[in-house]
């Protein structure tokens, strides 16, 4: 249960660092990485981060169709979005 507490602030941590470091990442490296469960699962967590605009399919309807997040373009947000979840309220609740 601690875990579940903690995780999709750690999760929001691991995305900040790899916002630094990459333009793009693709949605599957995101559920691998992160072990959601799913694609639904991942996005849904996007979804939450309020990401979603800067979700982009590349080849959509064909066999090689991609989703990837840019996060050259969401990288301030996400990392607004950490800064605000280090803080702790005075009774020490996150």
């Amino acid at each position: 249960c601690l875990v579940d507490t903690f995780i999709n602030r750690e999760r929001l941590r691991a995305l900040a660092t790899i916002c630094k470091s990459y333009y793009q990442i693709k949605l599957q490296f995101l559920v691998s990485e992160f072990h959601f469960k799913d694609n639904e699962d991942a996005f849904k967590f996007i979804q939450d981060l309020g990401l979603v605009g800067y979700i982009v399919v590349k080849n959509e309807g064909q066999k090689n169709e991609y989703i990837y997040l840019d996060t050259k373009a969401c990288r301030s947000a996400i990392i607004q979005q950490f800064e605000r979840s280090k803080k702790v309220d005075i009774k020490g609740q996150i």
